[in-house]
């Protein structure tokens, strides 16, 4: 049994029934082979974006909506949170990859990650996390 942190992208299309990537994502979050977790990062991008104008790639969900979707996923998932070490994880990984504007959010996501002994993470957008070393990428 491995453990595997799952993405943002792939908690929404968990959820939202109308995306192409939704069965392959049941799929891959169904593997009995896997502890699946994720991060209180994913967890407010997940709001964020259930919450979004669909014009600009949200779902336009309420926050009560959001959240009720969350909860139902929360009870498939370990929510991990960053701790004292994590940020001088982030900082290492920020000055050894050298991420910008809104590619810093996975370095976190990846810090917290890695600092709980979990190097696969599952995604959607596999260019996120590829320059990452010390991450094994599981793409869908």
């Amino acid at each position: 049994m491995s453990n595997r942190l799952v993405d943002t992208n792939l908690l929404l299309y968990r959820v939202d029934q109308r995306s192409k990537y939704h069965q392959s994502t049941k799929v891959l979050l169904n593997d009995p082979n896997h502890d699946l977790f994720t991060t209180s990062k994913n967890i407010s991008e997940f709001i964020a974006v259930a919450t979004r104008n669909s014009g600009k790639g949200g779902l336009e969900w309420t926050v009560e909506e959001a959240i009720n979707s969350l909860e139902e996923l929360l009870q498939e998932l370990i929510v991990l949170y960053p701790s004292p070490d994590t940020t001088a994880r982030f900082r290492n990984l920020l000055l050894k990859y050298k991420p910008t504007n809104n590619d810093v959010h996975d370095y976190e996501i990846a810090a917290i990650a890695l600092e709980n002994r979990i190097v696969e993470i599952a995604t959607h957008n596999a260019t996120d996390f590829k320059k990452i070393t010390e991450i094994i990428v599981i793409s869908i």
